[in-house]
């Protein structure tokens, strides 16, 4: 087995069936020690694009558990994130799964902390214009909230809606989670203003594009929404001003 890790770089299908027989007999036979050397050393002879190295990794993390080696667990797992990130990109599917695991693995612990630290690190990394970094922010706010950390949560929203376009999918929704962030903090004219924006930048589009009917269709939801804000806050001149270009929109749909 020695000689086998000296001189390949990378290995077959079958180097790594017959490396997993060996393991499992080392484990079988209670030679532990040597069991988790073999697959430490044979990881590190696995190039970090082969499908086998995270599998590889995972194995591992799988033995020191079972054997109660908890440092060694978060090390190889902030270790193999590090370099899928670096090797292939923070975004990539491996390096993503590993940090996952890494934010379940402080949770286990019960350091929520370190958890949402890491959480942020990962978020950071993503390009802000995908769905993966919408859907990492969506469980960003979720754990800051379970953290009683509401300002925590309303930043960063706030960061996922600067980078929403009307165009995009879910703007509606998160619009409205925003504005509903800014009333939990007592901030109402931040509440109102969200709703502005989203009115403003949709009509923009409308009036780009007068005879679309989705952006009309979508302007006078937006327009409705902004309404009932500003009844809500007893501006009830602007909102009456409002539902009834709101109104002349409906006709315009449906004729």
């Amino acid at each position: 087995m020695r000689l086998i890790l000296a001189s390949s770089q990378s290995f077959q299908s079958e180097t790594c069936t017959f490396t997993r027989a060996v393991i499992r007999m080392c484990m079988t036979t209670k030679h532990v020690s040597e069991a988790v050397e073999l697959q430490e050393n044979f990881l590190k002879h696995l190039s970090l694009r082969s499908s086998e190295h995270s599998i590889w990794a995972k194995q591992l993390v799988a033995t020191y558990r079972s054997t109660g080696d908890s440092e060694r667990i978060l090390r190889l797992q902030l270790d193999c994130w590090e370099r899928y990130r670096k090797g292939i990109g923070p975004g990539s599917e491996v390096a993503m799964d590993w940090a996952r695991s890494i934010v379940s693995e402080y949770q286990l612990r019960g350091n929520d902390q370190e958890a949402i630290k890491f959480h942020q690190r990962v978020r950071s990394l993503l390009d802000p214009r995908t769905a993966q970094y919408v859907a990492w922010s969506r469980q960003s706010i979720r754990m800051h909230q379970r953290a009683n950390q509401h300002l925590e949560a309303l930043t960063v929203t706030e960061e996922v809606w600067r980078h929403l376009q009307p165009e995009s999918k879910g703007y509606r929704a998160w619009t409205a989670q925003l504005s509903e962030l800014y009333e939990s903090a007592g901030r109402p004219e931040d509440a109102i203003a969200v709703y502005l924006a989203a009115w403003t930048a949709i009509s923009g589009r409308l009036a780009r594009s007068p005879n679309d009917g989705a952006w009309k269709y979508l302007a006078r939801g937006a327009g409705f929404a902004l309404a009932r804000v500003y009844r809500k806050h007893q501006r009830l001149d602007d909102a009456s001003l409002l539902e009834a270009k709101c109104s002349g929109l409906d006709s315009a749909i449906t004729s």
